[in-house]
């Protein structure tokens, strides 16, 4: 206690005189009581604290010689000094166990009374009855010297809370698996339903055989384009959207749920293992990354490959290009017809394991989503600063997710490739069925490196725009999901 708060204190009479350097000089009791609870709290927050040091000022004050008032730390002089400050029960004793312990441990630390602050707050983190985020971020703060770090005792708080406040998933960007599922597979839907033109552009070049067909050339595009216009109109563009859709749909919530899933529980248990007192991270390596995407992917695609097997015949037969393989059939049936007779078709040729043409590169194909997540963590890390990284805006979230999504898809584009041909019908009299080493093979043979690359362009377009739109809508709804929360919990 410094020797200038003790002279201002009349323990004869077991209550505090007013000091000159803290009241003011007018009004009743209560209200110089409360100028000076103001005053020694946003020294203390102005001076000490990292939450509140940039919004307090306290001009013409010279705080480096000025301190805070501070008190004896013993029960009976704190208890004396509320029954004057503040209109309690005359002779009702203050239980520090007590329902109000959330309220006095305010009053302790605007009063210095550090051995009963400490004394509360480890109640409050047993209890965990802290109304606000805020409030225990404080209080932690308060007590970092002399009970433990900050980073640990507010993550100790967090862990007693039973239900996450908003400001706790706007801090953390935890949103439980299923809502970052739904809200995945809500944008993937839409976005598919944009770009799907673009998908079945892209899988008719990639089914051309004409040797013009490589990147930076338009004219096989252009070639397509105006067949299909021309064939079916602008309803010809959508053939194979239903079943597409439904796969989008799955595949999306299936990865964006197992996802979420592994990478919170890799987290914890990455952070239950830290015995540094370290702040908790809030990032996962390189590896491990690429581990949960990998697994996520492989998952969801497993379960949804059928569905993409029957969107690539649906796409290929419109196209009755004299060199690309596949039915010639034209678009007047109805769309569930097509879907019946194109899985008879299927079944018919390779049994139920022709469901599942083309898993091997699939499962391959399954690090892109692994390398689109770890190109946007990338991107999170190295261009978001502060609460844009955990709460990017619509065209932050559209630019990360185009162009993570960019270079996975120029990284593993061969593939993509391959798994298309794979897909498509079998070439007329083909006696040998194909695997994604032979048809890699016919394509350097007939048409060298640059083969490996038809369609690209065409299929950069619709990933940039389908991944953009798709991690757009997705933080959208998620962001949409934080505000009802905090309106509900403040109603």
């Amino acid at each position: 206690m410094s020797e200038a708060v003790s002279q201002s204190l009349d323990y004869s009479q077991g209550e505090p005189r007013p000091h000159h350097t803290y009241y003011i000089p007018s009004g009743d009791l209560e209200f110089q009581a409360n100028n000076a609870i103001f005053k020694v709290h946003s020294y203390f927050l102005a001076n000490h604290s990292s939450v509140f040091k940039d919004m307090f000022a306290l001009p013409g004050e010279n705080r480096k010689s000025s301190g805070p008032i501070t008190l004896h730390d013993d029960y009976r002089a704190w208890e004396q000094l509320l029954q004057v400050f503040y209109p309690l029960v005359p002779g009702a004793a203050i239980d520090p166990k007590g329902d109000n312990c959330d309220r006095f441990v305010t009053l302790t630390h605007k009063y210095g009374m550090n051995e009963i602050e400490s004394a509360l707050i480890q109640r409050l983190i047993t209890t965990g009855t802290f109304e606000s985020l805020l409030d225990a971020i404080v209080a932690a703060r308060i007590t970092e010297s002399s009970t433990t770090s900050y980073e640990n005792l507010v993550t100790r708080i967090l862990q007693f809370r039973r239900t996450p406040s908003p400001e706790q998933l706007a801090l953390t960007s935890t949103l439980p698996p299923r809502i970052q599922a739904s809200s995945g597979a809500a944008g993937a839907v839409v976005a598919n339903a944009i770009t799907y033109p673009l998908d079945l552009i892209t899988t008719r070049v990639q089914l051309s055989r004409r040797t013009s067909s490589y990147p930076g050339d338009v004219s096989t595009t252009k070639r397509i384009i105006n067949k299909a216009l021309k064939k079916d109109g602008i309803t010809g563009f959508f053939s194979g959207l239903e079943s597409d859709s439904l796969s989008t749909m799955m595949s999306s919530f299936l990865y964006f749920y197992l996802y979420s899933f592994l990478r919170t529980r890799m987290l914890q248990r990455k952070n239950n293992g830290n015995s540094t007192g370290s702040k908790p991270s809030m990032m996962l390596s390189v590896p491990e990354e690429l581990l949960i995407g990998y697994i996520s992917g492989v998952t969801s695609k497993s379960i949804t490959t059928p569905l993409s097997v029957i969107t690539v015949r649906l796409q290929s037969e419109g196209h009755d290009d004299e060199e690309t393989p596949g039915s010639v059939e034209k678009g007047t049936e109805l769309g569930h017809n097509r879907i019946i007779r194109v899985v008879d078709r299927i079944y018919s040729e390779s049994g139920l394991s022709g469901f599942w043409k083309g898993m091997s590169t699939t499962i391959v194909l399954s690090t892109n989503p692994a390398f689109t997540m770890l190109f946007l963590q990338l991107f999170q890390r190295l261009f978001l600063k502060g609460k844009d990284r955990e709460r990017p805006t619509g065209a932050q979230g559209f630019i990360g997710g185009a162009v993570s999504n960019f270079l996975a898809v120029l990284l593993l584009y061969p593939l993509i490739l391959a798994k298309t041909r794979l897909q498509s019908d079998s070439k007329p009299g083909e006696a040998k069925k194909p695997n994604l080493l032979s048809v890699l093979g016919d394509i350097l043979s007939a048409h060298g490196v640059a083969g490996l690359y038809q369609g690209l362009s065409v299929q950069l377009s619709k990933a940039v725009l389908n991944q953009g739109v798709t991690l757009m809508i997705k933080q959208r709804i998620e962001a949409g999901i934080v505000r009802m929360y905090r309106q509900s919990a403040s109603a």
